[in-house]
């Protein structure tokens, strides 16, 4: 479901890294009231059997690129690097 204010940039991929699946889109939604900007954002899930968590990555050069454009494999790359970080045993 979209909401108004927002709108999917490139429709959900998926990716296996490293026998891990991420799902990964694009979702570009309105700034704030009062400004005429898009804010484009790429947001990145996994669950595994120990973790579940989704990533929310925006950076300035998504603003100058076309959807199109986006390298949703290598932003799911970064987000099972940040996965490894997250994922640290509780002694």
């Amino acid at each position: 479901m979209e909401r108004k204010d927002t709108m999917v940039g490139v429709r959900a991929k998926e990716f296996t890294v490293k026998g891990l699946k991420i799902g990964c889109q694009m979702v570009v939604r309105d700034a704030p009231q009062g400004t005429k900007y898009k804010v484009p954002t790429v947001v990145c899930a996994w669950a595994d059997a120990d973790t579940a968590g989704a990533v929310s990555i925006t950076t300035e050069h998504y603003y100058y690129e076309e959807s199109e454009d986006i390298d949703l494999k290598s932003e799911a790359q970064s987000t099972y690097e940040l996965r490894g970080d997250l994922r640290k045993r509780i002694p």
